[in-house]
């Protein structure tokens, strides 16, 4: 069963059809990111697919360059999640990943995905990648590395260290513990957006930055008919802007200047 998960903060519209410049830029991604690196091997995960797990029989997968025959994940890995890739079901007890790149609407739900290393999560602009499944992992979460698009974190995760929201990235959260462990804090550097649902963040320390991504409020993201509460010090690092069209609570010390 999946860890508690709020109420979404709000319809997402996006279309669901792979525009072409997606597919291209999938064969250029596959084509520059290293085969292997420190973290593990770039693997693309093959349309049509459904199960992401390490059974030699589930062959799901294709390593660049392509020989069109599918294989296993192997845990540790980088997954890069091409066009048509829809809801993608983990299966238990769970994989492990270094990197996830998404180049079209995907969710990814069933057990928990662990990331190693310094983790990163992309994905394109305009599309939206959605994580029902529980995320754990001890080395952060970096948000918008390379890719600006929307991320949601639904589940109730248990990832240790900083999670940085980066690169004009916009990072949503729809539950309580969507942030993982509050002991190293969060940080939304200038022109990326932290967006809240109905929830409520426990003591973790909040660093902002500038204005925003270009299609929110600011740094902080708050739609209309919301109440989320900030427990953690809020602290701006440098004109930032919070933007709420809800009820933002903080509860914490904040040394906003001016937003």
């Amino acid at each position: 069963m999946n860890p508690r998960k709020k109420a979404p903060s709000g319809s997402l519209s996006y279309s669901t059809d792979s525009p072409l410049w997606c597919r291209i830029c999938a064969l250029v991604l596959a084509s520059i990111l290293p085969f292997t690196t420190a973290t593990g091997a770039t693997q693309v995960w093959i349309p049509g697919s459904v199960d992401w797990d390490t059974d030699p029989a589930s062959l799901n997968w294709d390593t660049p360059p392509s020989d069109g025959i599918g294989e296993p994940w192997t845990n540790g890995n980088n997954a890069l999640f091409d066009f048509g890739t829809g809801i993608v079901i983990v299966g238990a007890p769970g994989v492990e990943a270094s990197s996830i790149t998404m180049l079209s609407p995907t969710t990814i739900d069933g057990a928990p995905l662990t990331l190693v290393g310094p983790a990163r999560i992309d994905v394109s602009p305009g599309i939206t990648g959605t994580f029902d499944s529980q995320i754990a992992g001890s080395g952060g979460l970096q948000v918008g590395n390379s890719l600006p698009g929307r991320v949601i974190l639904r589940a109730e995760n248990i990832y240790t260290g900083t999670t940085t929201v980066t690169g004009n990235a916009w990072l949503g959260l729809e539950s309580d513990n969507a942030l993982g462990s509050t002991a190293e804090g969060t940080t939304v550097e200038s022109g990326s957006t932290l967006a809240l649902g109905n929830i409520e963040v426990g003591n973790e320390p909040i660093a902002l930055s500038g204005p925003g991504n270009p299609a929110s409020y600011g740094a902080i993201h708050v739609n209309n008919g919301l109440s989320p509460i900030l427990n953690g010090n809020v602290t701006n690092n440098g004109n930032a802007t919070i933007g709420s069209a809800g009820v933002l609570t903080l509860r914490g010390t904040s040394d906003l200047g001016a937003t």
